[in-house]
Order: C-alpha cells, then sequence, then structure tokens
C-alpha cells in the first residue's frame, strides 16, 4: 500500500514579484468611489464652428453650383455657429 504525502501548493518561483505586482495593481486606485460624471476637456475649451446655409437652386429646382474658380466671392445668406 502507498502512502502520499501532502502537497506543497504551488508559489512559483518569485512570490516576492507577484506580491509586488499585486501591491501595484491595488496602488492603482481607480475612481475612488466618487460616481460623478466628469466633462471631457477638450468640449469646453476648444470652440467648434460650422457654416449653415440653403442649398442654392434655381427656379426649376435644380440645384446651383457655386464657381470654385472664386473661393472668396460673397454668397449671401449663410449663418456662423459657434458653439
Amino acid at each position: 500500500m502507498q502512502t502520499t504525502q501532502p502537497t506543497k501548493p504551488a508559489t512559483g518561483k518569485h512570490p516576492g514579484l507577484i506580491a509586488c505586482l499585486c501591491l501595484m495593481l491595488v496602488a492603482c486606485g481607480g475612481n475612488n468611489g466618487d460616481n460623478s460624471t466628469v466633462n471631457d476637456p477638450l468640449v469646453d475649451e476648444v470652440p467648434i464652428a460650422w457654416v449653415e446655409r440653403q442649398v442654392p437652386t434655381d427656379e426649376d429646382g435644380n440645384l446651383v453650383f457655386d464657381d470654385a474658380g472664386e473661393p472668396y466671392a460673397f454668397m449671401p445668406g449663410a449663418a456662423l455657429y459657434i458653439k
């Protein structure tokens, strides 16, 4: 009849390294239990601007395209929005 020896728990070759890694993981903190939402800082600091205007059409309802050769031409009816 064979007798069995109690086995040692597996501790690995570097138990100090494992303990150090666990300590670093716990020390990361997290959210400190505060569930309040924080706004994105870029949204508050960087303004966003865009221009809106109606699509130009002629009397038959066909689209009228701007002349690309005159990029600085004044075209009334637009609105500038800054948020």
